[in-house]
């Protein structure tokens, strides 16, 4: 049961769009934990698909990132993680390409309904902030995730069983490296204030170890002036002195 709690930082973050976050979260450990069962499906060593294998593991790594994002998002608005039961995968054998691929696009799909009910949430109770962070970190990856999906589904099926799903699986490699430059992991909002504490430390140990620099410097300056230098005027006064002995 999801309970709103009383915060000093919260602000127009309504307790029906709090709820449905928390089954966003749910949804998307639910998508990662399905994606692993489908990696180590593809990685038997009667299966030997290690380019299904390889994507379904970056579509783990991608959900449990973005769930990670909606946590922060609660956390830093002044709401509450609920976390709830995660159900187990439909089945253990996700049987061809195919197959696992049209799974996973209808699970992206109904995430992506999910996603779309948080945004109408969030405009029907006029909070700008969810509506950006639904639109730009969950929705548009989700939508461009969705075409690629499709796109796979189509080259798999033009080139049936056999030798050519054998040559596409050896071909991922392109779709993976597309996909993680179109969909780069999204850094947590935790994540980039630890960063740019970081950075502030870092410029701090360097203004501190210039100026620790700066003053040993100094101090050897002047260990040098108190050093007697071989041309000063009591050493030249005698040497003056000669010359004019000599040339008298």
């Amino acid at each position: 049961m999801h309970t709103v709690r009383t915060s000093l930082i919260r602000q127009n973050l309504h307790p029906d769009s709090e709820k449905l976050l928390n089954e966003l979260i749910n949804a998307f450990l639910f998508g990662a934990y399905t994606c692993k069962s489908m990696a180590y499906y593809f990685e038997r060593d009667d299966i030997g698909m290690f380019g299904m294998a390889d994507l379904n593991k970056w579509c783990a790594v991608h959900g449990f990132n973005d769930a990670k994002l909606v946590m922060d998002h609660i956390t830093v608005r002044g709401g509450t993680v609920c976390f709830f039961d995660i159900k187990k995968p439909d089945r253990d054998d996700w049987g061809t390409p195919v197959d696992s691929l049209e799974c996973l696009l209808t699970y992206k799909q109904t995430l992506y309904k999910l996603a779309n009910k948080c945004h109408s949430s969030a405009h029907q109770f006029h909070d700008p902030h969810l509506n950006h962070f639904i639109e730009t970190i969950i929705l548009r990856p989700l939508v461009l995730f969705i075409r690629q999906c499709g796109i796979l589904i189509s080259n798999m099926k033009r080139v049936g069983n056999g030798l050519g799903e054998y040559q596409l699986n050896k071909d991922l490699k392109c779709y993976l490296e597309e996909l993680k430059c179109a969909l780069p992991l999204q850094p947590t909002s935790f994540s980039r204030l630890n960063r740019r504490f970081s950075n502030r430390r870092n410029v701090f140990e360097e203004e501190s170890s210039s100026s620790s620099e700066s003053s040993s410097e100094e101090e050897e300056e002047d260990e040098e002036e108190v050093v007697p230098n071989r041309f000063s005027v009591k050493n030249v006064i005698p040497v003056v002195d000669k010359i004019i002995n000599d040339l008298e």
